[in-house]
């Protein structure tokens, strides 16, 4: 019951939206969600029983692919032949190069480029023996 401004009783009635609303909420009340269950056979005695890891093909190391020798040889060659000939360039500029008082940059650089031509050479003959070993076999 409500009391109006009066202070007397009156009947509350309800409007056409909270009518709707009650009749929202009745639909919803008898809805039963049970989603945890599922219309399946249980699965055979095979599903549980242990299973062997599948064999996974050996890897190698990508390092030591001919395609990544192959493709390293010609970066070791270009830096093995252009280090040395900056290290020439830098001797040969002489008292007016600001690395003239610097001797031992230039003498790194051939240092480097000397090294790099023999990583070269070892990688072009593993891969001469790898393509070998392929071909003969």
């Amino acid at each position: 019951m409500v009391h109006d401004d009066t202070g007397s009783p009156s009947e509350h009635v309800p409007s056409a939206h909270e009518l709707e609303l009650a009749a929202g909420a009745d639909a919803i009340a008898h809805i039963v969600e049970d989603d945890d269950t599922l219309n399946l056979p249980a699965p055979g005695p095979e599903a549980f029983a242990p299973r062997r890891p599948p064999v996974r093909p050996k890897r190698e190391l990508v390092s030591r692919t001919v395609g990544f020798k192959q493709t390293l040889i010609p970066i070791l060659l270009s830096q093995g032949v252009l280090l040395p000939l900056i290290a020439t360039y830098l001797l040969v500029l002489g008292e007016e190069s600001p690395l003239a008082g610097h001797a031992w940059i230039p003498l790194s650089l051939l240092g480097i480029g000397l090294v790099l031509l023999l990583f070269a050479v070892i990688t072009m003959l593993q891969v001469r023996n790898q393509l070998a070993k392929v071909a003969g076999a």
